[in-house]
């Protein structure tokens, strides 16, 4: 009886390595997909004309 704990024990632990295992490997791909992205708006902001804004407030009497 208790070698059937004990193979229920490892595949109830091997299986809870797995899932910690895929839960770091997507929270990984999500954060690299993030940066990615991140990545990508800075790019096309940089390559946008510089767009230049009259001054508003105290001026000239």
């Amino acid at each position: 009886m208790q070698d059937v704990e004990n193979q229920a024990a490892h595949i109830a632990q091997d299986a809870g390595d797995a899932i910690t295992k895929g839960a770091q490997d997507a929270g990984a791909g999500i954060a690299d997909g993030v940066q990615q992205f991140g990545k990508g708006i800075a790019d096309g902001l940089e390559q946008l004309p510089e767009i230049k804004l009259p001054k508003f407030g105290r001026g000239k009497k």
